[in-house]
């Protein structure tokens, strides 16, 4: 979509220019179930992305604004309100938004939530256009504790809606970002706004965190975007209303396109796998007894619970080849398993500092190749070094 200029309003906040897209609904009609964690594939361009102007927030600030009934009372917020209070306290600084460095975008900070009355019989619209100027009266009105200066970057008011209020975006979306003047008459925008429609935790927080990450990476639209096709943001490419959703903490988040990576985020960037487990191998009898046929009897635990982990074992046996040692499979067996009868030997290698000994041992392969990783094992101890390599 392209990106026109907007004339101010003559009010004290003004108008600004607005996002290109918020978040697009594709099927405004259906809901569409979303699988919190499925693999996230980009759904539009992926090319083309570029800083512009470079107009990111630095060192991003949030205010979170709970407008309406939905949100609380007068008497205190409602569950919904503290789940989202207990979201930006978890997210904010996690990995989810460290990830945005790579766009010059330092970990955000969480400046608080404020609640705001609305008559929930009353219905309103929301746009692009109309949030800036709705946000700057209540900063003239005395009801948000921060107040942007004529030189703010890095401030961005968050308003959650309430049922009664409709985000009206072209195309429909459930959410948007956009901004304006507050108390300024040229330069800079300096007004930072987002809006997210109704709706249950997941859907909210996956809204929210879309936002914010394009909010960041594209405060007044000439930061990051794409110039091709209808210039997406960095969330737009990878995430919508109905897409697949990652999950951390708990809460249920937005992809958004990694630049350095060429990909969209993934569940694993924000939750790698523990690191692989060694497995412990045993072999009976041990020692092996060299220069004797032997029936070996393999078998291989997980250190952390002691359970039984099958896979491919290897046994090499050294040989000298021109002056080196080379190690020669002889035998593979299932474990846990048995093998047939081998005749295992060791090898000398002449060397400078007199000879060495060389010992035959084993390689051991999972199955689940997930949680464990492939090791050696030894399979006689003689001369103190076992083989192992």
């Amino acid at each position: 979509m392209k990106r026109a200029k907007r004339k101010g309003s003559k009010g004290k906040a003004k108008r600004g220019k607005t996002a290109p897209i918020g978040i697009f609904l594709k099927a405004p009609a259906k809901r569409v179930k979303v699988r919190v964690g499925a693999s996230i594939a980009p759904r539009d361009v992926t090319t083309g992305f570029n800083s512009h102007s470079g107009e990111v927030m630095g060192f991003p600030r949030v205010r979170a604004v709970y407008w309406g009934s939905a949100y609380g009372t007068t008497a205190g917020l409602t569950a919904l309100a503290q789940q989202l209070d207990n979201f930006f306290q978890s997210i904010v600084p996690s990995v989810y938004f460290g990830l945005l460095a790579e766009y010059s975008v330092n970990q955000p900070v969480f400046e608080g939530s404020t609640w705001l009355p609305h008559d929930p019989t009353a219905p309103v619209t929301i746009t692009p256009d109309s949030l800036p100027s709705t946000v700057g009266s209540w900063l003239d009105g005395g009801l948000l504790p921060e107040i942007p200066g004529r030189t703010e970057k890095n401030l961005l008011y968050i308003v959650f809606l309430s049922p009664e209020m409709t985000v009206a975006t072209i195309p429909p979306g459930c959410a948007f970002h956009s901004w304006g003047f507050y108390h300024k008459g040229s330069g800079k925008q300096n007004l930072f706004v987002a809006a997210v429609g109704a709706g249950g935790i997941a859907a909210l927080t996956s809204s929210a965190s879309h936002e914010m990450a394009e909010a960041f990476t594209d405060r007044s639209g000439n930061g990051w975007f794409s110039d091709d096709g209808d210039h997406p943001e960095i969330g737009d490419t990878c995430s919508c209303c109905s897409c697949p959703t990652l999950a951390l903490n708990g809460f249920t988040l937005a992809s958004y396109w990694r630049n350095a990576e060429n990909v969209c985020l993934q569940q694993a960037d924000l939750t790698p796998p523990p690191p692989r487990l060694i497995p412990n191998v045993d072999v009976a009898p041990f020692p092996v007894p060299l220069g004797k046929k032997t029936v070996l009897t393999l078998s291989a635990s997980s250190p952390a619970d002691g359970s039984n982990v099958p896979g491919l074992a290897t046994i090499l046996q050294p040989r000298v080849s021109g002056g080196s040692i080379q190690f020669v499979p002889v035998a593979t067996v299932r474990v846990p398993g048995t093998s047939g009868q081998l005749t295992l030997t060791a090898a000398v290698l002449p060397g400078r500092g007199g000879a060495r000994t060389v010992y035959p041992f084993g390689r051991f392969s999972p199955t689940d190749q997930i949680n464990f990783q492939d090791t050696n094992f030894v399979l006689t101890d003689l001369g103190g070094n076992g083989g192992g390599r």
